[in-house]
């Protein structure tokens, strides 16, 4: 119960920045998200190609990293870049 009423306050807090910023991202913290998400864009060299990332955002984005959503795990080599990307950019 308690965490269904957590959800609901994360959604409710998140519309609210939304309404007031022009341009926001909302992206959950999970061990999920850090491992398996491509967090910055790649050139595809065989089809000539950038492929695009969930970090590439236009100018003046807000990004919400919301870090309640972290969980014991283990973090692979793109979960290290992830934080590295959003720690160090």
């Amino acid at each position: 119960m308690v965490l269904k009423s957590r959800v609901g306050v994360k959604k409710k807090k998140n519309n609210c920045v939304s309404v007031l910023l022009l341009q926001c991202w909302y992206l959950p913290m999970s061990l999920d998200n850090m491992n398996k998400l491509q967090l910055v864009p790649k050139k595809d060299y065989t089809a000539n190609r950038l492929n695009s990332a969930v970090l590439q955002m236009s100018a003046g984005t807000h990004l919400i990293l919301d870090e309640t959503a972290l969980q014991p795990g283990q973090l692979e080599t793109t979960g290290k870049g992830f934080i590295v990307v959003v720690v160090v950019d």
